[in-house]
């Protein structure tokens, strides 16, 4: 979990938040932005680069942040699988019911 630190080394605060960003592979905000607005996001990979990222802003990250981690890393995978996917490449299925 990245949290904000406030130091007089900014750089340094920030370069330490993003190597635990790397490392856990996701990141998270508690009310950074917003009073009561916590956030997690993940990266879209494709063919093995970050090409965007899936997030979303709930209240509180207390309990359910594995399971928000989980979903939304599952959810990324199916993204990052779909860019694969060229209409081209689709098998022909007019007459199929």
């Amino acid at each position: 979990m990245v949290r904000a630190v406030f130091c007089g080394d900014r750089a340094e605060c920030l370069r330490r938040q993003l190597t635990q960003v790397l490392r856990d592979d996701y990141a998270t905000t508690q009310e950074e932005m917003s009073l009561g607005a916590c956030s997690v996001a993940v990266p879209v990979r494709h063919r093995d680069e970050v090409v965007a990222a899936l997030g979303l802003v709930v209240p509180s990250l207390k309990r359910d942040r594995p399971k928000l981690v989980t979903a939304l890393t599952v959810a990324a995978r199916g993204v990052g699988r779909a860019l694969e996917f060229r209409p081209a490449e689709a098998p022909d299925r007019r007459g199929v019911s």
